[in-house]
């Protein structure tokens, strides 16, 4: 890196001035936005990124209070289904 800019161009990192004293044209890219937008949104680019979704569970299930909920409780506990029944009486 040079810093004597007559260097630089030399050098072809920058490009050198016209005789008309018009500041030179730098390059620009081929495609627009509307080019990138429709390849994006084609049909071939939107099939092989959205994948088609699972029809699966949206979230956990709602979990059951034990010491509120009776059959909660037989799951951890069998023998509180006995001693409620019992406590009953």
């Amino acid at each position: 890196m040079c810093p004597n800019p007559r260097m630089r161009v030399a050098d072809g990192l920058l490009p050198a001035a016209s005789s008309l004293g018009v500041p030179p044209q730098l390059p620009r890219s081929l495609m627009t936005n509307g080019d990138l937008t429709r390849i994006i949104n084609s049909d071939e680019i939107q099939s092989a990124l959205r994948k088609p979704k699972t029809a699966g569970a949206k979230h956990a299930p709602l979990k059951k209070n034990p010491l509120r909920n009776l059959g909660a409780l037989v799951k951890l506990n069998p023998y509180a289904k006995v001693r409620n029944t019992a406590q009953r009486q």
